[in-house]
């Protein structure tokens, strides 16, 4: 009999942990979805990264902004038997266009270092013994191509050749995954916001035509010089 009041008094005076419902979600660029406190008191929410998702704090819609993931936070007060503490959504953003892969854009990196990531490169531009454009691809024969500029021994951009790509559909795969900056000329992005471990604006973006084909230019802001735009 004493066990049996003694469990009881254990249970009774458990309490609950709160929780954000659902705890994870997966939107495409565009979508909403609707968050709320279960177990607990309700408290402002926000978004770790609102590059990707924004969240209204007050009424708990989270949009999808761009391709990524992050989380949508809130630290609830606590009530009666409920434990006070915060509780997280994942949100995975995913994209509704995918015209090509991602090129690699790890700013910095040497030409060795490309070649292990990516395999050889299809032909390789020699423009002097410090510039070298690196091509995956055949220009003449494949509808989407990429080159990698490396200068100095840095990788400083990469660039998209398609013509199975109009302007206009490069522009809606990159609408989801950087910020248009209309303050530049037309047809420029960037990623000014990424996440709180990379820097504002690391990668800036062109979209525009070159030779016939549609052509997506990813840069890092420090370029030493140029990229050479060279028909093949």
């Amino acid at each position: 009999m004493c066990v049996m009041v003694v469990l009881l008094l254990a249970v009774s005076g458990c309490g609950r942990y709160p929780q954000l419902v659902p705890t994870t979600a997966d939107l495409y660029v565009g979508d909403s979805v609707r968050l709320s406190v279960k177990d607990g008191a309700d408290a402002p929410m926000f978004s770790r990264d609102s590059f990707v998702a924004s969240v209204n704090k007050q009424t708990g819609w989270v949009k999808a902004i761009h391709v990524g993931t992050t989380d949508i936070e809130c630290t609830t007060t606590g009530t009666g038997n409920t434990a006070a503490m915060t509780v997280r959504c994942s949100i995975n953003v995913m994209p509704r266009y995918t015209y090509w892969e991602e090129p690699l854009l790890e700013w910095g990196i040497s030409k060795d270092e490309l070649v292990a990531r990516l395999g050889e490169p299809t032909s390789v531009d020699d423009l002097n013994s410090d510039r070298y454009c690196c091509w995956y691809g055949d220009t003449l024969t494949d509808a989407t191509v990429t080159m990698y500029y490396i200068a100095w021994g840095d990788l400083e951009s990469a660039v998209v050749w398609s013509s199975a790509v109009s302007v206009e559909e490069a522009h809606l795969y990159i609408k989801e995954r950087y910020h248009r900056e209309d303050w530049w000329e037309a047809g420029y992005y960037a990623n000014t916001y990424a996440g709180e471990d990379l820097e504002c604006e690391d990668v800036e973006v062109y979209v525009g035509e070159e030779g016939g084909k549609t052509m997506v230019w990813y840069a890092t802001p420090c370029m030493k010089v140029g990229c050479p735009v060279a028909e093949k």
